[in-house]
């Protein structure tokens, strides 16, 4: 399997995985040019994308995915009740629905939604299995639950939101209720909590790779991020940081 991040951020997400065969996205809330752009400076063909899955509907999860998928004739899985919430006009695409905890297939990957607390209707988390490698995918979450543990305690690599830094959000001009929606439960991950997690898994020492993503750029910084990974005890663990204007490293599993 192969895993790289084209985009995160607030301004549009999108990560690409293959294995075997298959090429599949999560997510595409940047624009179908840039989505191609990028795809191609990995030397993938967009025409052969399998399947975008959807995590949620915000813009900056759902922005390209019309016109993206209807030029190559991409199918669209997500969750019937992200589908009827999508502020697009989807009805000439071809949607598949797919519910939290039940797997599915698209050709060699097998697919594993699960719910995470987010301010949207129906917010999916997932791992991405191909053989005996896993990826686990989880960029917009208020707060992580044994659930996610659960999920994720078996991936080689995690995607995983670090949205911001707290003493940075609390000296920000926003807004008292954005920033208490942003620290809430249904809100973002911050850099405590996300590294937080990345140890409770790294303690199954099966992790071995976690992008950081959805890094705020009003909110955090790679000097905020960088003093959480000095600390971190588990040195086996490579932890890169994505972008919202440059992709990823291609992280080989």
């Amino acid at each position: 399997m192969n895993l790289c991040v084209l985009a995160s951020g607030s301004k549009g997400n999108s990560t690409y995985i293959t294995g075997n065969d298959t090429n599949i996205l999560i997510d595409a809330g940047i624009n179908a040019k840039t989505i191609s752009t990028r795809l191609e400076s990995i030397n993938v063909n967009p025409g052969t994308i399998d399947a975008v899955i959807i995590s949620h509907e915000h813009g900056d999860h759902t922005d390209g995915v019309k016109v993206f998928c209807k030029k190559y004739n991409i199918p669209v899985y997500v969750t019937y009740q992200t589908f009827r919430s999508i502020r697009h006009d989807w009805s000439d695409l071809n949607i598949v629905n797919f519910e939290h905890g039940k797997s599915f297939k698209i050709k060699s990957l097998t697919i594993k939604p699960f719910y995470v607390s987010h301010d949207a209707y129906s917010t999916s988390a997932f791992v991405v299995k191909n053989g005996d490698k896993s990826i686990g995918i989880a960029t917009d979450l208020g707060d992580f639950s044994q659930l996610l543990i659960q999920n994720f305690k078996s991936c080689t690599a995690l995607v995983l939101e670090s949205n911001y830094e707290d003493e940075l959000l609390m000296r920000s001009t926003y807004p008292w209720n954005i920033k208490k929606r942003i620290r809430g439960q249904r809100g973002h991950l911050s850099n405590k909590r996300s590294f937080e997690l990345i140890k409770k898994i790294s303690e199954f020492n099966v992790l071995q790779n976690v992008l950081l993503a959805h890094i705020s750029q009003e909110n955090n910084s790679e000097e905020h991020i960088l003093k959480h990974l000095k600390s971190f005890p588990n040195k086996h663990v490579k932890i890169l940081l994505t972008a919202q204007d440059n992709i990823s490293e291609i992280i080989d599993i």
